[in-house]
């Protein structure tokens, strides 16, 4: 089975869109790993779980969102967590 990774820069609250989409990759038949940033923290308790047969990654780094140039240590933090988990992992498809 072909695996897809979804990136996502919000916590996936569920995201109605990317909740979509990766329902419709299952219905296809590939395995969805959807990753994620929680700038807000709020699933530090839910980093690792499954949601409907989607796989939930979450990386909580404290960022405001809507503030700009203010939350780019925050985001090159998740970039950099991002490649980190990455790094051992055969991947085909990144969206």
């Amino acid at each position: 089975m072909k695996k897809v990774y979804m990136l996502l820069t919000n916590g996936f609250d569920p995201d109605t869109r990317v909740y979509k989409e990766a329902q419709y990759l299952i219905k296809k038949g590939y395995s969805v790993e959807i990753i994620c940033w929680d700038r807000s923290c709020d699933y530090e308790n839910e980093q690792n779980i499954e949601i409907d047969g989607i796989l939930i990654k979450r990386f909580p780094i404290k960022a405001v969102a809507g503030t700009g140039f203010r939350q780019i240590n925050g985001f090159y933090k998740f970039s950099k967590k991002v490649k980190e988990y990455f790094r051992n992992i055969n991947f085909e498809y990144i969206h």
